[in-house]
Parts: structure tokens; sequence; C-alpha cells
């Protein structure tokens, strides 16, 4: 029989939104639609500067609103669907074994098959289980290393996913 991993995960809105952030940054198309509103704003730069434009206050906002507009959607996204959604109401208990992922918390049980993930992608924060192009469950390291679980989650993970990348 092999190793089961069982802990109790807290997601507060900081660690929900890097986590969100680092599953953006790994979607072509999410990058892709982000990058609308930065270019704009290079656009908008380039046309004040070989028009000779004055710089206004309206002129900074709007900038600012370029550069700035994909963090806080993304930042407003999350902090409504935290107060609208039951299912995002932690805490959340997962148990890592050779079946797979299950997660529960008091809104909801759910498990993901080892067969059903389509990547799993260890950065400097989290480990990144995804079950969709765009969609994944984040574990925070800091919070399975204190729980002592970090190490046997890599093993089980490696055990059962073969394209199990660490950085």
């Amino acid at each position: 029989m092999r190793e089961t991993v069982s802990l109790e995960i807290v997601f507060p809105y900081w660690t929900a939104y890097r986590a969100t952030l680092q599953i953006l940054i790994r979607s072509p198309l999410a990058i892709a639609f982000a990058s609308i509103f930065p270019i704009m704003g290079l656009v908008l730069i380039s046309l004040w500067a070989t028009r000779n434009h004055s710089i206004t206050l309206y002129d900074v906002v709007l900038l600012l609103g370029c550069f700035t507009f994909t963090p806080i959607i993304t930042a407003m996204n999350i902090y409504l669907a935290r107060r609208r959604n039951p299912l995002s109401v932690g805490p959340f208990k997962y148990v890592f074994d050779e079946s797979g992922i299950h997660g529960s918390s008091p809104a909801f049980e759910n498990t993901i098959r080892w067969v059903a993930l389509r990547r799993v992608i260890e950065t400097s924060e989290f480990i990144l289980f995804y079950f969709a192009p765009t969609n994944a469950i984040a574990m925070p390291k800091l919070q399975l290393d204190a729980a002592g679980a970090l190490n046997s989650v890599r093993e089980i993970t490696r055990a059962n996913f073969s394209s199990y990348k660490d950085n």
C-alpha cells in the first residue's frame, strides 16, 4: 500500500491572489488577453510622444488603468468569488493517495484522478495541479512544508504522474 497524505489548507486572500496570477501567467490565451491593455497604454504613449501631447491628470489615470487593469480585475474577481461562492470558503482538506487528489470543504467533496491531470508544475511558492489548460489546484508550499507534507506530496505526485516538473 502506498503512502497517503492528508492535510488542511487555508487560502488567505493574498495567497489565493498569487496562486491565481501563477496560473494565469502559464496560459497563453490569458497572457494574450491580459496584454491588450498594456499594449494600448504603449500605443497611447507613442502617439502622445509623436504628436507632442501635453500630459494631464486624466492621461496619467488612463495609463495607470491600462497597466494595472488585469491585476485589479483579478483581485476584484477573487474578492467577489470569495464573498458569493460557498465553494470557495475554506478551510480545505486535501488527501493525496494513489488514486488522486481528494478535496473537501464544508460545501463540497471532489476527487481529481491522476489520469485527469494535464500537468503538474512546481513554482517557488506553489505546486500547481492542472486539470484543464487554465484551471489548477494550487498547493501553497509554505503550508505543505509547515504540515510536514511537502516531500510526501512530491513523492506521491512523482509516483503517479510521470511528467511532474519541479523548478
